[in-house]
């Protein structure tokens, strides 16, 4: 048996990093500033950020803990349980179902990571800083926008809050992920897949509504001391209370940019497989069609 997790990997640039950085430092600042014996309670990390010190170890899965994923991503569902034969044609499957995805053109815009990077590269060099091969290719991203507040979730098994921005609801951005959401779930249907849960209850809607909510932590606050499951959910109630009341103006110009799906395969070892996505002008392509 093999277990699958499905999500969407962000790498953010250099400047966003930054960005990234100062935003959270800024609401680390608010909530120790609002109450700081709740702040106190965690061993709170920046997500992304390796661990300052090699000795602490808090929490079961604990983001100071080397071994743990703490990439920025974006989960995509619960993860997939089966015989590893099936983990892999449902992989093969995704790969060719994602090729199918239509992406509007308004969410598509040209990624200067890649460019800045080399062209810095070649500054260095004293090298001639054209690169054709990456003027038209590699800089095409899907640009995704964000709520202007945080969303707090809660773990009862890392014993951890996570505090995360969530991707903006719209009508282009739902469409984009409903399309992912879809193929997901036929494949895992079509293949008698079946969604892992500790708490048995993927029959439930409820169960996979949760997933809906697509967001990236930016936060980790780890308790200092094993709390109990009535402790964890109400310091996530408490945590959403503060954030609600914190100026958090800045992460209107956060934008989050991919081009891939990402796939773990987890049995004796964790695998990692990337999916690209075809970032084709779907639109123009109709057009073109139809005044054939």
């Amino acid at each position: 048996m093999s277990s699958l997790y499905l999500y969407i990997n962000w790498r953010p640039s250099s400047p966003m990093l930054n960005k990234l950085k100062m935003v959270s430092t800024k609401i680390m600042q608010g909530l120790q500033q609002k109450d700081a014996d709740f702040y106190n309670n965690f061993q709170w990390s920046l997500y992304g950020a390796p661990s300052q010190s090699s000795t602490s170890n808090y929490g079961r899965f604990s983001v100071t803990n080397l071994k743990n994923f703490r990439d920025f991503h974006i989960t995509l569902g619960p993860n997939i349980v089966g015989p590893s034969y099936k983990i892999e044609q449902f992989i093969e499957n995704l790969n060719n179902e994602a090729k199918k995805i239509k992406v509007n053109k308004n969410l598509i815009k040209n990624d200067n990571m890649q460019q800045d990077h080399q062209n810095n590269l070649n500054r260095l060099l004293f090298k001639n800083s054209n690169n054709p091969s990456l003027v038209n290719g590699n800089q095409k991203k899907i640009q995704l926008s964000i709520k202007p507040k945080l969303s707090v979730h809660a773990s009862v098994t890392s014993k951890s809050l996570f505090l995360a921005i969530s991707i903006k609801n719209d009508n282009l951005q739902d469409e984009f992920f409903a399309q992912l959401r879809n193929i997901i779930h036929d494949q895992k249907d079509k293949l008698g897949l079946s969604w892992y849960s500790k708490l048995n209850t993927s029959s439930d809607s409820r169960f996979l509504d949760q997933y809906k909510n697509y967001h990236t932590t930016l936060l980790v606050g780890e308790f200092k001391k094993i709390p109990s499951t009535d402790q964890v959910k109400n310091s996530r109630i408490k945590a959403f209370e503060i954030c609600q009341a914190l100026d958090l103006a800045d992460l209107q110009d956060i934008k989050i940019n991919i081009d891939s799906i990402s796939v773990d395969i987890i049995g004796h070892n964790r695998v990692r497989k990337e999916i690209k996505l075809n970032l084709d002008d779907y639109s123009n392509k109709k057009r073109k069609s139809q005044s054939k």
